[in-house]
This record gives C-alpha cells, sequence and structure tokens, in this order.
C-alpha cells in the first residue's frame, strides 16, 4: 500500500517544524519529538496537505508504514492521528509500545502526529491530545497485530499496513 502522505506541489515550500510523538525502538516511553514538515506557502490546508518528514526521525532503514487512526474522546468528539511506523526485525519489542499494549511484539520505532481540522497535521498539543495519541497507538497496534508475522518475513517489502483504521 503506498503512503498516506503526498508531496507538496509548489517550488519552494517552507519547512516548518511540527511536534509528535516518539516511541523509540530503545526507549522505554515515548518523546516529543520535532518532525520536519513542508508546507505549501502560500495554500497551506485540506487541499495542499502537509508532508511530515518522518524519515528524519525514524531512519531510511526500513520502509515506513502510515496510517490514519481516528479515537473519540470522553465527549465522543473524533480527533485523527497519523502513525508512521517502522518495523525492524533485529531490534527488540519496542517496551515504550508495550507500555500501551503489552500483547504487542512490534519491532521498531513509531512517530504520532495529531490531525488537523483544516490542515492535515498539526501541533501535538498538550496532555489530553498525548493521551488520546497514546489510544490511536493502542488501536494501531491491536488493529495491526495480526499483520506483524508478515512483517517478520518481509522487514524491507512495500508497506502492507492499512491506511485507515
Amino acid at each position: 500500500m503506498p503512503p498516506v502522505r503526498s508531496p507538496v506541489r509548489c517550488k519552494k515550500p517552507v519547512m516548518k517544524q511540527l511536534q509528535g510523538l516518539h516511541y523509540a525502538c530503545d526507549a522505554e516511553e515515548p518523546s516529543t519529538v520535532w518532525v520536519p514538515t513542508m508546507i505549501h506557502p502560500s495554500h497551506d490546508g485540506s487541499a495542499n496537505p502537509r508532508f511530515p518528514s518522518f524519515e528524519a526521525v525514524l531512519g531510511v532503514e526500513a520502509w515506513i508504514h502510515e496510517t490514519w487512526v481516528k479515537v473519540l474522546n470522553a465527549d465522543d468528539n473524533e480527533h485523527r492521528f497519523l502513525v508512521a511506523a517502522q518495523y525492524c526485525s533485529e531490534c527488540a519489542i519496542n517496551a515504550s509500545l508495550q507500555a500501551i499494549w503489552q500483547e504487542t511484539s512490534w519491532r521498531g520505532g513509531l512517530v504520532v502526529m495529531r490531525g488537523g481540522k483544516y490542515s492535515s497535521v498539526i501541533e501535538m498539543g498538550g496532555a489530553r491530545f498525548k493521551r488520546l495519541a497514546a489510544l490511536a497507538v493502542r488501536k494501531y497496534l491491536v488493529n495491526t497485530a495480526p499483520l506483524v508475522e508478515e512483517l517478520e518475513q518481509v522487514s524491507r517489502a512495500p508497506a502492507v499496513m492499512p491506511a485507515h483504521i
């Protein structure tokens, strides 16, 4: 499945650092990370999606699987998060992800960014949105768990993860 990101359609995009959460493969808990993101200089919005460079955070050693995940808050309002996950069969099981869902066997790093109402990705925001991001990551792990075995066999193959959950 192709990435859910699409390139910024302009000759000179603006680069902005947007806050996301990084579940590093060798960390016990997530950390805040600045994701370099290309933005159209004059027509930023849903017609011109932003392009976060997950490769700058996760590296280019393995494929990056991108999935939009929807979660509901306590008031039943829907929030979207873009999960970018990189599977690395040589890594240990990610402890920061096991803290969210104990049954996970995900090996590798993961970055999550908050989706905006008018822009594809926006700043993560405070503790409330970080909790919702953790729910989105858990939902991602639960829904993609059956595919992890396939990833273990073909970690350098094209993405097999769903584009939307």
